[in-house]
């Protein structure tokens, strides 16, 4: 079957504060974006998913290219579950679409495969109230321990002699670092800075540089590039210079730092 008639997947997943969207054909990402959630402020599930749908949707060539609907299920936020697994049911009837549900610790566990290698990979969310959801996998993907959610204190003890201690990622590994390094877990370096961040916009060339992100519009994150350089100053030259700058904003931010 040909790229152009090979039916595509449209994803989605509302169980954190942020919203998660993407659509993918055979196995190769078409489109995604992340609309992240503010601190101190509600998160966008019910206002900011069906436009990222749509744009999702409109970049794979519309809605008669996607064949599956899948869509996380947890464990996470019971309001932003609520609105992402309605929505995966009301777009499946009115496209006459199969749904397939996805455990979002599994999904986050999946992301960082390649980093942890023959690792196991302990997935993590912040279920707030000083509470993690977390999950643990094998190498190959399989389920080792199921979600629970369970105090830190709680999570170290399970994870007392793993040999070699798995790899963890999410914000959950983000929320409780010193737990996790005092259980001799490694944390993934897969987040960015919310509160450090410089924004560069170059319209016709002239550049600006401020600091915090881009007032007039919500913040979302279509892709990101990872680069090396000394200093603030060497990585606002480097985003200067990215096309988009020209007609949108460039958010430069540190990466969270490894253990």
């Amino acid at each position: 079957m040909s790229e152009s008639t090979e039916a595509a997947v449209l994803g989605f997943d509302t169980a954190t504060d942020d919203v998660a969207v993407a659509v993918t054909r055979s196995g190769e990402a078409i489109a995604e974006s992340r609309v992240d959630g503010r601190p101190g402020e509600h998160p966008q599930h019910a206002t900011a998913l069906l436009a990222e749908i749509e744009r999702a949707v409109d970049a794979v060539g519309g809605w008669e290219r996607v064949g599956l609907i899948s869509t996380g299920v947890g464990p996470g936020s019971f309001t932003g579950l609520r609105v992402g697994v309605a929505t995966a049911r009301a777009l499946a009837q009115a496209r006459r679409l199969p749904v397939a549900p996805v455990v979002t610790l599994a999904a986050l566990a999946a992301g960082f495969a390649d980093r942890a290698g023959t690792r196991r990979r302990l997935a993590v969310i912040d279920a707030r109230r000083k509470q993690a959801f977390a999950a643990l996998y094998g190498p190959g993907g399989e389920t080792l321990w199921a979600p629970l959610v369970c105090a830190p204190d709680e999570l170290t003890e399970r994870l007392a002699g793993q040999d070699p201690p798995p790899l963890a990622a999410g914000d959950g590994s983000v929320r409780f670092r010193d737990e996790l390094e005092a259980a001799g877990v490694l944390r993934s370096v897969s987040g960015l800075h919310v509160d450090a961040v410089t924004t560069v916009r170059a319209p016709g060339g002239n550049v600006t540089v401020t600091d915090g992100p881009y007032a007039e519009a919500k913040e979302i994150l279509f892709s990101f590039y990872v680069i090396e350089v000394p200093d603030l100053d060497a990585a606002t030259a480097w985003a200067a210079k990215m096309p988009s700058a020209d007609y949108g904003s460039i958010e430069v931010r540190p990466m969270i730092d490894e253990p």
